[in-house]
Formats: structure tokens, sequence, C-alpha cells
């Protein structure tokens, strides 16, 4: 009962703090939101050069699941850690872009394969209302896929490492800003 009572009361104080009419995301200098994706949560900082550009960075951290266009359900994509540069650009009062480099922590074949580095590129698209924004991410990511071949006799042939670029989708992220 307390935990739903909790639970509940910060529900009410966050609506309550998105109410404020004075709050603008898009006037602030010093942008910061924080963000849940599936199963991982993210913190941005942008700095707003001009009225409708920005520069900043994003990190997340936790199991955060990112999908391939081609089969779109594949739960084997896996970041653990991510770091991004983003460029920010604002659009009129409801919207913004952040895009960018990233690198990330994590494995493109669930926890069977090793864990290495990924690099990319990712484009976030952002609806506001009010303190909460909700949108979007898209990868473009370079990753090194190794495995051995085998002979019919099960001995070792070969080990090979190739170069993967596969895009990726992160279809919810919702977020608060301050």
């Amino acid at each position: 009962m307390k935990k739903t009572l909790l639970i509940l009361f910060c529900i009410i104080a966050i609506t309550i703090y998105a109410q404020d009419k004075d709050y603008s995301f898009f006037t602030q200098k010093n942008q910061h939101s924080f963000s849940l994706e599936p199963l991982a949560v993210s913190y941005d900082y942008t700095y707003r050069f001009s009225e409708q550009f920005g520069v900043g960075a994003r990190l997340k951290t936790g199991i955060g699941f990112r999908f391939p266009i081609s089969t779109y359900i594949d739960f084997d994509i896996i970041d653990l850690v991510t770091l991004q540069i983003q460029y920010r650009f604002l659009f009129p009062e409801k919207f913004h872009l952040d895009i960018g480099p990233e690198v990330s922590i994590g494995t493109m074949d669930g926890f069977n394969d090793i864990i290495g580095l990924n690099y990319g590129f990712s484009a976030a698209g952002f609806y506001h209302h009010k303190r909460f924004q909700f949108g979007l991410r898209i990868h473009g990511v370079i990753y090194y896929d190794y495995y051995n071949e085998y002979n019919n006799d099960g001995i070792h042939k070969q080990s090979i490492e190739e170069t993967v670029f596969e895009i990726l989708i992160t279809p919810i992220v919702i977020g608060f800003t301050f």
C-alpha cells in the first residue's frame, strides 16, 4: 500500500510540476533531460548557442534494446553504456532533432557473443508537450562480428572477423526536460 501511495504521489507531483506555464524548454540556454528507453535510462545535456542550434552530450546506461529495421523484433542487440556527442536542432516550440556520432559498449548477439565497442551515428526526433518529450532514435551502427568455421569432422578451420553495418531503431523514447 505504501508503494502504491508513493507512486501515486510521484505521478501527481510530476503532473503539477509539468503544468508550469512559464517554462519553455526551447528558451533554456542549458537544456537537460532524462529519457526512458526500453530497460535503459539516458541523460542529455545541451548548450543552446542560438535560437535553433545547440551542442551537447548524451549518456545512456542500462540494457538498451535497439531493433534492426530489417527484422524489427530482435532482442539480441543490447547496449550497456552509450556515449553520444549531439547536435540539437530546435524547431518552433514543439519539436527538436538530436544528431551525432555515438559509441556504445554492448553486444549485437544477445549475451551469447562477446561484448565489444560499437560505433555509429544516431538521429533522434522528439515532440514536446509541456515538460515531457516523446520520440524515437535511429542508429547506423558498425560492429565487428567474430565466428569460427569448422569442417565436417568438427575440426576448427578458421576464425572469421566481419565488419557489419546495421540500421537500428529505438521505437519509444519518453523523457522529462528541465
